[in-house]
């Protein structure tokens, strides 16, 4: 996953009107550990192979890829905000394993998520 998109779950002003309704979709349903793609495809009213070769089109990123970012990224936000101990900011974002979260928040950021709270 080294060779995923960073920056994804910014919300960025080019970000098109898909774009945000997927992250919005994301966000309605962060802590959700069932959201599913196709739960997401039909937020924005599409089958899930055109939800899944628009998104690629529009970010790089595949929709679990997406998906995974915008967890991240709010989880270290949450870390950030010093909203809770790490695995209580894992089941926040969604996440059901500490060592899963742990493992793609060090591919994602390069640190672990305690040594990412360390950091502040």
């Amino acid at each position: 996953f080294r060779d995923e998109p960073q920056g994804l779950a910014e919300p960025a002003e080019t970000d098109t009107p898909f774009v945000a309704a997927v992250r919005r979709g994301v966000e309605a349903r962060l802590a959700d550990p069932d959201l599913t793609m196709e739960d997401l495809a039909a937020v924005v009213h599409l089958s899930y192979a055109q939800f899944y070769r628009r998104l690629k089109e529009d970010t790089g990123a595949t929709p679990v890829q997406f998906v995974r970012a915008v967890r991240l990224e709010r989880a270290a936000a949450l870390l950030d905000e010093g909203a809770g101990r790490v695995s209580e900011v894992a089941y926040a974002v969604g996440f059901n394993s500490l060592s899963y979260f742990s493992r793609c928040f060090r591919e994602h950021f390069g640190v672990t998520p305690s040594a990412y709270r360390a950091a502040d």
